[in-house]
């Protein structure tokens, strides 16, 4: 490897330690564009689970000691409390770079264990006020004013804002830098902005200069110096920072740039390309799951029949050889080799970067990686065997005692008990806290989120002993990014906002609720047409669900419509159907008892009084139409002289539209379920299966929507509506691991128009979805497909569209 001289190597360090510890943890990301293009062939990473050791690296060096004490089996926050000390005094740090060994003398800094684990809080942050959007100080004090009706975070010194429906850029003062005028423009990323217009996307600087034309179906961020982008024709490529194609657009998927190199994929298999566009490796290896990602500088490889590792040129350090493999972690990685003396099939064990067996023990299975000096292991092969931790020799730092282990993150690691009860413990293996939990997910910044039984969510901080810095009060809850993360109670988009790592809410509640108030009252204006939005073509589609809520009032027109000859106030909305349409509708109100009357185009009328319980009142229609034309759907109380809200829906559907052949290919029935998903699956549902009761009522449905034939499938209807179907099973992973691949391939091709994909893995997860594929469009439409693993070991691979 290509050596850099000494006294820049020197300088360099010296450089990265003194002036980047207290934003980047010990790790240090180099900014010069030559080394973050990947085009220069050295880096420097400290340890490999540092916050900021997040990957464009393409050689490694460790220290290996401070002052002369041993980093070894040290994990992050130890080896900071080391390099912490009085400021201004010196600390000779060791570093070890391809075998050679360089003292080198860093200017100490304040730097201690919580500054470590936590976040700087960014001094403007989003602030909600009702349903717009403007910026805050820390102190909750508007800045910038609340005008927007969306907003960026603050991201290299500008934001993006939605002003009337257009997005433009603002500075820190709030002067406008771009003045609204795209469809989206995203947060600034290695100074670029992703910007749509007219329905494909480009890059703008962060001065509003189009660097990057629109002309791609859809850009991702630049990450190391390039952007993945996905061209009009569905294939993927790459571009630099100037837009120039250093790739033709030709791969079938692509990920981003790590340690110098980017993964292609081409006729399911995949290669990788260089910083010049140029395949440094055949296209020979095969996908395990997903993307491979290096680590250590080595990156594991599939070649189909065995796993190996690659270093950031391409060649193969450890030949493919292993019947299974896992990263490498801090200088180690878990592996099973062939049957030998003493190892069992799919044994353990684990090696270095030399590919050298460090130990002679031999586990059944491992969980994620080898840091704070251990390994989450089992001794037996049984899904239902429970975990320790093992050094890198094999011996039990932590005895076997866990249902579940996970890897050690800045000293702490997240364990299960055989009811799945979840708690953190440390390095000795004891507990953090008492409390238990539904689910910890932790971050490499050391921060927390914590969710209880009943789903509820709050942050903590590792440096705070898991305890909470927020109430549990969240539905959703998102990674903090520079100091600040997203956050939703409720289920509802209106109640969504930013809070900081001290808990602070950057949110008017009470605005909130006055101005959501306020919107709704702005819709009970009587519109006639809003129930016509989608009147039937007589073509083969779902009409989307109209909804729309209305208000009887004392202003509105009055009709005697019921045989006592009494007037009543009505509402009326024409609806415009074909003959053999299947209408249904639903009407409900809190406020009075429902009456309702279609009417046909020659006069006919079908009555529709509502039942009335304790809570509200509903009424529903469920029909074939007869007659092609405009009908009339009149709404009333079924009382003279009531007024008050109701809502209305409305879904339609064309015969055309319910028929599904028999022999239809997979992409026509992923698009005919997916079409159905839009009516609320009111179409496809059949007899009641089951019927669940707690929280929420869910009754269950069959259905002859089959995505894949001969695989039942079933829709659930209450808190939320979800198709789910198991489509394939098997004991053995690889076996899912294969078809999941498949159908992922199928999926893609299927889902065209609008579809964003997104792989993940949570081997947490409480419903045993280890590896899920999401594919979503717009804010309404969804759909999952994940390997799940059940408790006796057996896996199967499920899909779910709501």
């Amino acid at each position: 490897m290509k050596k850099l001289p000494v006294v820049f190597t020197i300088a360099l360090l010296t450089f990265l330690y003194t002036n980047s510890f207290a934003q980047a943890g010990i790790g240090a990301r180099i900014g010069t564009d030559s080394i973050a293009t990947g085009r220069w062939p050295y880096i420097i990473e400290i340890l490999e689970n540092s916050p900021a050791a997040e990957s464009n690296l393409l050689g490694f060096a460790w220290i290996t000691a401070v002052d002369g004490a041993s980093t070894q089996n040290l994990n992050v926050g130890d080896v900071v409390k080391m390099i912490g000390g009085a400021e201004g005094t010196t600390v000779i740090i060791r570093m070890k770079d391809n075998g050679v060994e360089t003292d080198v003398p860093v200017v100490r800094r304040k730097y201690v264990l919580k500054d470590a684990l936590t976040l700087i809080t960014p001094s403007l942050i989003p602030y909600r006020y009702g349903k717009v959007w403007g910026y805050a100080n820390q102190q909750k004090k508007i800045i910038i004013p609340t005008i927007y009706q969306d907003a960026t975070p603050f991201s290299e010194g500008v934001a993006a804002v939605n002003l009337n429906g257009k997005w433009g850029i603002i500075d820190s003062l709030g002067n406008t830098v771009l003045a609204p005028t795209y469809g989206s423009i995203q947060k600034a990323q290695e100074g670029r902005m992703t910007y749509s217009s007219g329905g494909v996307y480009g890059f703008l600087d962060t001065k509003g200069k189009v660097i990057v034309a629109a002309k791609y179906k859809y850009v991702y961020p630049f990450v190391n110096g390039f952007a993945k982008v996905k061209a009009v024709n569905g294939y993927y490529g790459f571009i630099d920072k100037t837009g120039k194609e250093i790739t033709e657009m030709k791969y079938d998927d692509a990920d981003d740039f790590n340690y110098g190199l980017a993964a292609v994929a081409l006729n399911k298999h995949y290669a990788f390309i260089n910083g010049y566009g140029r395949e440094v490796t055949p296209f020979k290896y095969e996908f395990s799951i997903y993307f491979p990602k290096f680590s250590n500088g080595l990156c594991k490889v599939y070649d189909g029949k065995r796993y190996g590792y690659i270093d950031q040129y391409g060649k193969e350090m450890l030949n493919c050889k292993y019947k299974n493999a896992e990263n490498f972690k801090n200088g180690v990685a878990a592996i099973v080799e062939d049957d030998i003396a003493g190892n069992p099939t799919g044994r353990w064990t684990l090696i270095n970067k030399k590919g050298e067996t460090l130990s002679a023990e031999r586990f059944g299975q491992v969980n994620g990686g080898y840091s704070n000096g251990m390994i989450a292991v089992s001794k037996g092969s049984n899904f239902t065997d429970n975990y320790g931790y093992s050094n890198k020799r094999g011996k039990m730092d932590i005895d076997v005692q866990f249902n579940y282990a996970g890897e050690f993150i800045n000293g702490y690691a997240t364990v299960a008990d055989d009811d799945y009860n979840y708690y953190p413990i440390n390095g000795a293996g004891e507990r953090v806290t008492a409390d238990d939990y539904e689910k910890i997910t932790t971050f490499n910044n050391g921060i927390v989120i914590l969710e209880r039984k009943d789903n509820k969510k709050a942050f903590a901080t590792q440096a705070g002993k898991y305890k909470p810095f927020t109430d549990f009060k969240y539905d959703y809850a998102y990674e903090f990014n520079n100091g600040i993360a997203w956050v939703n109670f409720n289920g509802g988009a209106d109640l969504g906002y930013y809070i900081d790592a001290k808990g602070n809410e950057y949110y008017d509640a009470a605005a909130a609720a006055i101005a959501i108030k306020k919107s709704e009252d702005d819709k009970y204006v009587n519109k006639p047409n809003e129930l016509n939005q989608h009147p039937s073509d007589g073509g083969t589609e779902i009409k989307k669900d109209d909804v729309y809520v209305g208000y009887l009032s004392t202003g509105d027109q009055k009709a005697a419509i019921s045989s006592d000859k009494q007037e009543r106030y009505i509402d009326n909305y024409p609806i415009t159907v074909k003959a053999g349409d299947r209408l249904k509708l639903n009407i409900s109100s809190m406020e009075f008892t429902i009456a309702a009357i279609l009417q046909s185009p020659s006069g006919k009328q079908a009555i529709m009084i509502g039942d009335a319980n304790q809570f509200q009142s509903s009424a529903k229609l469920d029909t074939v139409l007869q007659e092609e034309g405009m009908y009339t759907f009149y709404i009333t109380s079924s009382e003279p002289g009531k007024t008050g809200r109701y809502s209305a829906g409305k879904k339609l559907a064309s015969p055309a539209a319910m028929t599904l052949n028999s022999n239809a290919d997979f992409c026509t029935r992923l698009n005919y379920i997916e079409k159905h998903a839009d009516a609320y699956f009111e179409f496809a549902s059949g007899d009641v299966v089951k019927v669940e009761k707690g929280i929420f009522t869910a009754t269950f449905y069959a259905t002859t929507a089959e995505l894949v034939k001969g695989k039942t499938a079933t829709i659930e209807k209450g808190f939320r509506t979800l198709y789910s179907s198991t489509i394939f099973s098997a004991t053995n992973k690889k076996d899912v691991e294969k078809k999941f691949n498949e159908y992922e391939k199928l999926i893609r091709s299927c889902l065209v128009d609008d579809w964003e994909f997104k792989i993940s893995d949570d081997p947490t997860d409480k419903d045993g979805k280890i590896h899920t594929l999401t594919a979503t469009t717009g804010y309404v439409r969804s759909l999952n497909m994940s390997i799940v693993m059940d408790k006796a070991g057996n896996y199967s691979l499920t899909v779910e569209i709501k």
